[in-house]
């Protein structure tokens, strides 16, 4: 059985801990190189499915059959109609639009968004980001990451596999809720407070590493650690608009591209270059290790792994132990880094 006990100080604690003497049970991982073969299995549509709160006009989900491996996100570009004036027109001329202005919608239309669709209780989900971590950092600031709830969903009898190597601890599973309601009430309630995106990580690693279940007392321990308001959180979780629809495969990635490409499960980083490059995209220098763990910490071992392309975790874990500043870090099964 999962570990239900409030949790301690891990969260905190950067001093040196003994290393463990193996790794935490994972699958093999692969890595794969910009070189490797890109699938090209295009998926089929899923029906739509309600924003909610802080995620309203986000893209929405479309229903489908569960058991269906084949589903297709529609892409939220939309363009915005011109406006068309008769220069013979009685009104006068028509004011010039401000050079700043015109620089930034520049700006925002040489970002390209990539839209996930999550869920707090998703261990693909959580397991995919070691990717996403490489496309963050390879494409900085031209590439801006969303993550968007899915609709709730009902809990498998069983884990699924690690892929990218991300911790699981097993025990947990038989103390999931059976559905993803309460947690993903939880996300929403938290980008309410502009803290999204923390809190989901923050859950993951809570769930998924420490094996802690997503009960109300852990939800609103975790609103705590990230100094939300939590009388506010609490009214928020009973106030939210779930999602509605049927939830296809998760993770769902949409790339922004004008072609719609969305896919549904586990990508390969070389699936979301090819999808980048087709808005003109390249990628550009990383920046170092420490640099990289400064912002995302805690980070995991298969993080910095895949970010790196170091072709085993024992080297990178060579390269972390090297880094400046930057010490191990043990949280539930999980071995993850920080810098001081």
């Amino acid at each position: 059985m999962g570990n239900n006990s409030t949790r301690g100080s891990s969260w905190s604690r950067t001093e040196e801990q003994p290393e463990p003497t193996d790794e935490p049970a994972q699958t093999d991982v692969t890595t794969f190189s910009d070189s490797d073969e890109v699938s090209t299995n295009q998926s089929g549509p899923v029906g739509p499915g309600a924003g909610a709160g802080a995620i309203a006009g986000s893209s929405s989900l479309v229903g489908q059959e569960q058991g269906e491996h084949d589903e297709e996100h529609p892409v939220n570009d939309e363009v915005p109609d011109e406006e068309f004036h008769d220069n013979e027109s009685d009104e006068g001329e028509q004011p010039e639009k401000d050079v700043d202005e015109d620089e930034d919608d520049e700006e925002e239309d040489d970002t390209v968004t990539i839209t996930q669709v999550v869920d707090p209780l998703s261990f693909v989900s959580f397991d995919m980001q070691p990717v996403m971590k490489r496309v963050a950092e390879n494409y900085d600031e031209q590439v801006d990451i969303e993550f968007v709830p899915a609709p709730v969903r009902e809990i498998p009898e069983e884990p699924p596999a690690a892929r990218n190597g991300m911790p699981l601890d097993p025990s947990v599973w038989s103390d999931l809720p059976e559905t993803t309601e309460m947690a993903t009430r939880a996300w929403i309630a938290a980008m309410r407070q502009g803290c999204g995106d923390e809190y989901l990580r923050r859950t993951w690693i809570t769930v998924f590493a420490e094996g802690i279940a997503p009960d109300q007392t852990t939800l609103r321990t975790t609103a705590e650690d990230l100094d939300l308001d939590v009388k506010q959180f609490d009214a928020d979780m009973d106030d939210v608009d779930l999602p509605t629809g049927a939830c296809p495969e998760l993770p769902v990635t949409n790339v922004a591209t004008d072609v719609p490409a969305p896919k549904t499960g586990p990508l390969r980083y070389a699936e979301l270059r090819v999808l980048l490059a087709t808005r003109g995209v390249a990628a550009t220098a990383r920046r170092s290790v420490d640099e990289f763990v400064a912002e995302h910490q805690p980070v995991a071992t298969a993080e910095v792994r895949e970010v790196y392309e170091h072709p085993t975790l024992e080297e990178a874990v060579a390269a972390l132990e090297q880094a400046e500043g930057v010490s191990r870090q043990h949280i539930g099964i999980g071995t993850f880094w920080r810098r001081s």
